[in-house]
Order: structure tokens, then sequence, then C-alpha cells
């Protein structure tokens, strides 16, 4: 997520949060490079996006959910939490298409 949205949103508790991944959080790149070299780690690359991967991943997974939805049903899940994961794989989604997200493989050395 850029960082300057994380700033923003840093103290926002969003549905994501209540439901998803309570206690979760998405790091900038200078976030995670901060808290790297305060662990004594260097960048050792550039790291490699994995965004465009990730967000066909998420239409993937969205779609076999939908597919699946009476078996999830029959495990005794509910239509809320049927909604919720449908809304969360589709919202996560259109966050990497957008750029807004990304999947990053980063390699680090020590100093």
């Amino acid at each position: 997520m850029p960082h300057e949205r994380v700033v923003a949103t840093r103290h926002a508790h969003s549905w994501v949060h209540k439901y998803i991944f309570p206690g979760g959080f998405v790091p900038s790149l200078d976030l995670i490079g901060e808290h790297a070299c305060a662990a004594g780690l260097v960048p050792a690359g550039g790291g490699l996006s994995l965004r465009a991967d990730y967000a066909r991943t998420l239409h993937e997974w969205r779609a076999r959910f939908i597919a699946a939805r009476a078996d999830v049903l029959g495990l005794g899940f509910d239509e809320v939490f049927v909604r919720l994961w449908e809304l969360y794989l589709a919202t996560s989604e259109a966050g990497f298409r957008s750029r807004q997200l990304d999947d990053r493989q980063l390699v680090f050395r020590r100093r």
C-alpha cells in the first residue's frame, strides 16, 4: 500500500479489520525498509512485484468460492459469511488491479 495511504488510514478500523483480519496491517515499502534497516538489514535487489499474478489469483479464488457456495453453506456458514468473503476477495482484487496494493518478494542481506 502506498505510504501516504498507510499513514492516512493507520487509525481506521475497517470491516476488513473487524471481520477478515483482526489485528492485520498492510505495511508500505517505506515501513518495511525502516524496520529492516533497524534490524540491520539492507536490500539485496530491487524486489519482484507479484501484483498482476495476485490479482488473477484473487479472481480465481472468488470464482471458485462462488461456485462452491452451496458447499460452504452446507458446512454451516451463513449468507453473511459468504457475502463478506465475496466482498473481501472482490475488493482485494480491485486493490491489486488499481495498483493500490502490491504483493512483493523482497530480499535483504545483513549489513
